[in-house]
């Protein structure tokens, strides 16, 4: 439900945006990258 809020507001839109330049990085830079989206989507669901 609270995910759904979130979801109406743009914050995960946002997110998402920055695998638009996903190209731009390689390897372990773009591991973090993932990690740290996957991690704030994971905490913005479960709040």
């Amino acid at each position: 439900l609270f995910c759904a809020k979130f979801v109406k507001v743009g914050m995960v839109h946002l997110l998402m945006r920055i695998f638009e330049r996903w190209d731009r990085y390689d390897g372990p830079m773009r591991l973090k990258i993932a990690n740290c989206a996957l991690t704030t989507l994971y905490h913005l669901c479960s709040i």
